[in-house]
């Protein structure tokens, strides 16, 4: 009996021991197991998938994502820094911008290099094409070809800073008219052209309903469909009773004395029904028929010192002489007129080549 179970207790520790060794081998065999995975694990992704995997999955990231893989390896970085990669990248960056710094598209510069010089430029990298349309950058799509004397030319600056909107001022000689000129306006081959965005518009009112549609801001034209047919309505006088005074000064004998009470007729009129007791002819503000009437502030008194005819007399037109003074008096006309001794001057030699050419015709 002491026998068996001397045996019996010898046949469980051979079966521990058993069990023990067999628990030792396994763990032995998961430890060499998980070492291979762990040795996969940290190998170089580059080296485990290649080039062309790793280019694919980079181009997924962000361009952020990727600046960070170049400090992984000499593998991502060769990868990380391709043009290949940052093409694509430097496109996206730069689509629809107005801006692209010169330096990045100095040839042989890499496309990571580039995409770098445009995100330190930022600030001006941010400016979208359809930003130009808007405030300070319009002045590249705005250019006003016209003349410092021109009473025309004139009334577009006048519509424009009443506006504020930028433009590039372009000084015509008007003997001597410029290829543009006739290639902006071939109809008439004048000045007074406003150049939008590349599309040419002629004739100072026109341009300046031009000018009061596209930018709303500070309306010359009244809204209501009445009201703006009466200004449309003076503009036209303005434009075709305007010429009498224009044939005066070019003009003598019959013709000055026909063209002076033509005039007269005129200023008679916008005395009598134009302005009534209003302080600018649509109320308090300027307008637009305040700008067509923009002439008689300043060069209706150089005719009358030239030719030696008065005209607008205070007595005589007390509604339309207070105007002219009030006109004069705001800040944005005051500071876009003319001189008024160089336009003087400049007048008497065309008065004088007027009536000579005149002479020796006849």
């Amino acid at each position: 009996m002491a026998q068996s179970e001397s045996q019996k207790k010898q046949r469980d520790r051979r079966k521990k021991r058993k069990r023990e060794k067999e628990d030792q081998n396994q763990q032995e065999e998961e430890k060499d197991g998980n070492g291979g995975e762990d040795e996969v694990l940290r190998r170089d992704p580059f080296e485990v998938f290649g080039r062309d995997i790793m280019l694919k999955i980079l181009r997924n990231l962000d361009a952020r994502s990727v600046a960070l893989s170049l400090l992984v390896s000499r593998g991502w970085h060769s990868v990380a820094s391709s043009d290949r990669l940052w093409s694509s990248k430097c496109e996206e960056l730069w689509l629809g911008k107005a801006h692209i710094p010169r330096l990045s598209q100095i040839r042989g510069l890499s496309k990571l290099a580039a995409y770098s010089l445009s995100v330190m430029d930022g600030k001006r990298t941010r400016i979208m094409k359809d930003d130009l349309c808007d405030h300070v950058w319009e002045f590249h799509f705005n250019e006003l070809h016209g003349a410092w004397a021109s009473p025309f030319s004139c009334r577009v600056v006048w519509a424009l800073k009443l506006k504020g909107i930028p433009y590039e001022n372009i000084e015509e000689d008007l003997p001597n008219k410029s290829k543009l000129i006739l290639q902006y306006n071939p109809v008439h081959k004048k000045i007074r052209v406003l150049v939008h965005g590349r599309k040419p518009i002629c004739e100072s009112m026109i341009i300046i309903e031009y000018i009061d549609e596209t930018w709303p801001q500070n309306p010359l034209l009244p809204s209501d469909p009445y009201q703006r047919a009466l200004t449309r309505f003076w503009v036209k006088f303005a434009e075709d009773k305007g010429f009498a005074v224009w044939t005066l000064f070019r003009s003598s004998g019959e013709e000055q004395e026909k063209a002076k009470n033509e005039s007269l007729e005129s200023l008679r009129t916008i005395e009598e029904h134009g302005l009534g007791n209003k302080k600018f002819f649509g109320g308090e503000e300027i307008g637009i028929v305040d700008i067509a009437f923009g002439w008689m502030s300043l060069w209706l008194g150089i005719i009358e010192e030239i030719v030696g005819v008065k005209l607008l007399e205070a007595h005589l037109f007390p509604r339309l002489y207070a105007w002219t003074k009030n006109f004069k008096e705001v800040h944005v006309i005051k500071q876009n007129l003319p001189d008024c001794h160089e336009l003087l001057l400049l007048f008497k030699g065309v008065r004088e080549q007027a009536l000579g050419s005149s002479s020796s015709s006849s």
